[in-house]
């Protein structure tokens, strides 16, 4: 099993977790956020997480969850009440949204040779649960914790 990552990304972060959870052992390949042909050779697209396995290619965090469920049932992921296991993925769908946009601007203040890695324009997704507006704070400068924890 290979996992193509790259560092500093929430979504990489969640497989990453889920992957240990299930006791899975995975060789890793990190793709570079400056040049990402390694991740664009296996899956086609540029984005990371990317899971190789058996001749399988899964990109996409919530993909490649939705499969180590499915393929890899013990330990469960998710609860196995219906009620439940949604709550849990609105959850997390609802942790994604509102801290990826922080991570992606480290991640480009990063690029462009910011030594402190704190995000110059962070701000939350302007889609929330259920696909409905939520409210855009004023731009200002913030670090990543003081969104996600």
């Amino acid at each position: 099993m290979r996992l193509y990552r790259l560092r500093y990304s929430t979504n990489v972060e969640r497989v990453t977790l889920a992957l240990a959870a299930e006791g899975l052992a995975v060789q890793s390949f990190w793709v570079e956020a400056e040049d990402r042909r390694l991740g664009e050779r296996v899956s086609g697209q540029s984005l990371v997480p990317v899971l190789e396995e058996a001749r399988r290619v899964i990109a996409g965090s919530t993909a490649i969850l939705r499969y180590l469920e499915e393929r890899y049932p013990e330990p469960p992921l998710y609860p196995r009440a219906e009620a439940r296991r949604t709550r849990a993925r609105a959850l997390n769908r609802l942790v994604q949204s509102r801290c990826q946009a922080p991570g992606d601007e480290i991640e480009a203040d990063l690029l462009r040779g910011r030594a402190d890695g704190a995000a110059s324009e962070a701000r939350p997704s302007p889609m929330g649960l259920g696909g409905q507006r939520t409210p855009q704070p004023a731009r200002r400068p913030m670090h990543i914790s003081s969104k996600c924890g």
